[in-house]
C-alpha cells in the first residue's frame, strides 16, 4: 500500500507541475500593465469623481460598461439592480464634485491580471463601499467593463 501512495504522490507532482507553469505565465503581470490599470482607476474613475469631471469618468468606462449591486427586496429576497449606461451615469456623478472622497481612504485590495488583456480590481472605498471592477484592454487602453459593488 505504501508503494501505491508513493506512486500516486509522484503522479500528482508530475501532473500539477505543467499546470503551475502555465498558471504563472497566464497570470504574470508586468509593472507597466499595473501602472496603466491604476491610472485608469485612480486618475480617471476616482479622480473624475473627486473633481466632478464626466469626461474623465467616461474615459475610465467602456461605452458598453454596466454596473450592478445587490438590493434586498422585502417580498422576494435579494436581486441585482443594473445600470446599462455608465456614460450617462458619469454625467450625473460629475454634477457635484465629490471632494470629500479621500484618495488615501480608498484601499486597493487586489489586482488580478489575466493574459495582459483582462483584469479585476478590488477596492474598499472609505468605510462605505466594496467594489469589484472588471477591466478589459481595448486598443491599448484599459477600460472598466463592469462594476459590482456592495454598501457597508
Amino acid at each position: 500500500m505504501k508503494n501505491y501512495s508513493f506512486i500516486i504522490a509522484c503522479w500528482f507532482a508530475l501532473t500539477l507541475q505543467p499546470l503551475a507553469a502555465n498558471t504563472e505565465t497566464l497570470f504574470a503581470t508586468n509593472e507597466e500593465t499595473l501602472s496603466q490599470i491604476k491610472q485608469t482607476i485612480y486618475n480617471n474613475y476616482i479622480g473624475g469623481q473627486i473633481i466632478g469631471s464626466a469626461e474623465m469618468i467616461q474615459q475610465a468606462f467602456d461605452k458598453n460598461a454596466v454596473m450592478l449591486r445587490p438590493v434586498k427586496q422585502p417580498m422576494d429576497g435579494a436581486r441585482l439592480e443594473r445600470w446599462d449606461d455608465m456614460h450617462s451615469l458619469a454625467e450625473r456623478w460629475a454634477v457635484i464634485p465629490n471632494d470629500s472622497l479621500l484618495i488615501d481612504e480608498i484601499k486597493l485590495l487586489a489586482i488580478d491580471v489575466i493574459d495582459q488583456r483582462l483584469a479585476t480590481v478590488q477596492l474598499k472605498v472609505e468605510d462605505r463601499v466594496y467594489e469589484v471592477l472588471t477591466l478589459v484592454k481595448i486598443d491599448q487602453d484599459w477600460k472598466i467593463a463592469s462594476k459590482v459593488y456592495i454598501n457597508q
